[in-house]
């Protein structure tokens, strides 16, 4: 008697396997997914970046700019860039701060800038003074 039972038993857990390993696994429509299992750029937005390019008479200036300032101390370096921050733009002063291949030249630049910043919105009552 106890065979019968465990034949019985054992054809029992041979068909749920059966119908297990046959049924194939169904996405639950509202089930969210983990975040491991995501694409990190759905869209694609990040696939194609674009940066613009470096044109010859700019980079001629940059490096005009760059023998220029390499006569000059650390402090004159940084006011220097600062102005031209001002007057050319961010990305021109940047570019050439980069290639004086000095990065207390690059953090003092950004020092100085954002104190500057800092400073003209005090001035404009858009940041407070602490």
């Amino acid at each position: 008697m106890e065979e019968k039972i465990q034949n019985k038993y054992q054809e029992s857990v041979e068909e749920k396997n059966e119908e297990v390993v046959e049924k194939p696994v169904e996405a639950e429509p509202n089930k969210e997914v983990p975040m491991q299992d995501r694409d990190p750029d759905p869209e694609g937005v990040g696939k194609e970046i674009v940066s613009a390019p470096t044109t010859s008479s700019s980079s001629t200036q940059v490096q005009q700019q760059v023998k220029q300032l390499k006569g000059l101390d650390h402090e004159n370096q940084v006011k220097a860039l600062c102005n031209l921050a001002l007057q050319k733009g961010l990305d021109f002063a940047i570019e050439i701060a980069k290639n004086l291949d000095n990065a207390y030249i690059l953090d003092e630049l950004h020092d100085s800038l954002v104190d500057e910043l800092r400073k003209k919105l005090i001035e404009k009552g858009e940041l407070k003074q602490l």
